[in-house]
């Protein structure tokens, strides 16, 4: 069985492609991302009140925080 590990927003986006741009740079980084937004994944765009978010886990947000400054 897979550990389930906790994740943590580093950063909010105010679309979901500039997250998503944002989890592939991490990514290249060697830090799992997850982007998280609700927007019925990205069918509706315009119902993305609340922006984007980008999260990973906790080992790894000094260095996603860093990385996304």
């Amino acid at each position: 069985m897979k550990k389930k590990i906790a994740s943590i927003i580093v950063k909010t986006f105010p679309s979901r492609v500039e997250a998503e741009l944002a989890q592939k740079m991490l990514q290249a980084h060697h830090i799992d991302a997850t982007v998280s937004a609700d927007d019925a994944g990205g069918a509706y765009p315009f119902l993305l009140s609340l922006g984007a978010h980008v999260l990973v886990g906790e080992k790894d947000r000094k260095k996603a925080e860093e990385l996304l400054q």
